[in-house]
This record gives C-alpha cells, structure tokens and sequence, in this order.
C-alpha cells in the first residue's frame, strides 16, 4: 500500500507511490471515468464515488474502498438476481464469497470438479439450468437451504472418498447381504 505523505494538498495528504515513489494523484471515479474492480475477479464490476490515487510515472492505481464485505455482498445479490446464465466468472466470484472450495462447491452442484474448472475458467461455456439455479441457491446469504446443501455435499464427498462397502452371500444364488436387514 503507498504511504501518505502528510505535505499534504489541497484535496488531503499526498500519497507516495511505493513501485516508483512518485506522488499520486487522487481522483473521485465518476460515470465517465470509473473505476474497474478487477479485485474482486470480475471484468465487469466497475464502481463510481470512490477515491483513487494514480502514479502518472508507472501507471500503478490505488482505490480506497470503504467496506468491502458490503461492496461484494451487492455484487453476489445482483449476479445471483441476473436473468442469463452465470459466467465462469461470476461462478467462481460467488463460490468465494460464500467460502467454498471448488470441491465441495462441485458436489453441491452435482457436477465433475473437472466440469467447474473448465466453467469457471471459461473452457466450457456455463453449467446448465439446473446447476447454475441451484449454484444461486448454494451462495445465499442466511439460507436454510444453503446449509442443506452444504451437508449433502459433504456426505457426496465422503461417500466418493470410499465407496460403500458390498457384501454378498450364497444362498440358492448370490445376493446382496446386509447385516442389518
């Protein structure tokens, strides 16, 4: 993070940049010039009314983004509200969020850990109906059925982990046997 100079301008202190140590202009992004928030993985995320300090010497951007957990909460509330299907992008964005690893995320959505890193990394063009609505789901803030979900998906995997144990007997013919029945 660049330091703050306390020589100060008109606008507040001056900042530093720490790649060239040059001084940084400070900027208020508008509509016309905003702001790409490609912190958060997204292309398409771009935020207007923030402050951002610029090193015309070596290009690099600083923002300062008051409450960010806010900020990404709105982004995840209006991917899961679009009417298309998500992009790998946007996947991979409220996979995160939600603080899931891309293996237990893919046996939530019942597919290949395989099939969510090609969406995800843009390989193959989006998970289908079925998955990307339940994807929706999965990631909701504050949502019984997330933590349904989550239990499935940890009984999938330890389920893939070792397969259930057959045993067979017999009789007149080979059947199943369970020592239970």
């Amino acid at each position: 993070m660049p330091s703050k100079d306390h020589a100060g301008s008109r606008h507040g202190p001056a900042m530093r940049c720490e790649t060239c140590g040059n001084d940084m202009q400070r900027r208020k992004t508008t509509f016309a010039r905003p702001y790409r928030y490609d912190l958060c993985g997204l292309d398409n995320a771009f935020l207007v009314g923030i402050t951002v300090y610029e090193c015309a010497e070596c290009d690099t951007v600083v923002p300062e983004i008051p409450n960010v957990p806010e900020l990404n909460q709105v982004i995840a509330e209006q991917i899961a509200k679009k009417p298309t299907l998500l992009t790998g992008q946007e996947i991979r964005f409220l996979r995160n969020r939600a603080g899931l690893a891309a293996k237990t995320f893919a046996a939530l959505l019942d597919v290949t850990p395989a099939h969510l890193s090609r969406v995800e990394n843009g390989h193959t063009v989006s998970l289908g109906g079925a998955a990307d609505k339940l994807a929706r789901v999965a990631v909701a803030e504050g949502n019984q059925v997330r933590t349904l979900l989550e239990r499935l998906a940890r009984t999938r995997l330890k389920a893939a982990a070792r397969p259930p144990e057959m045993t067979f007997r017999r009789t007149r013919r080979w059947e199943r046997f369970d020592e239970a029945a």
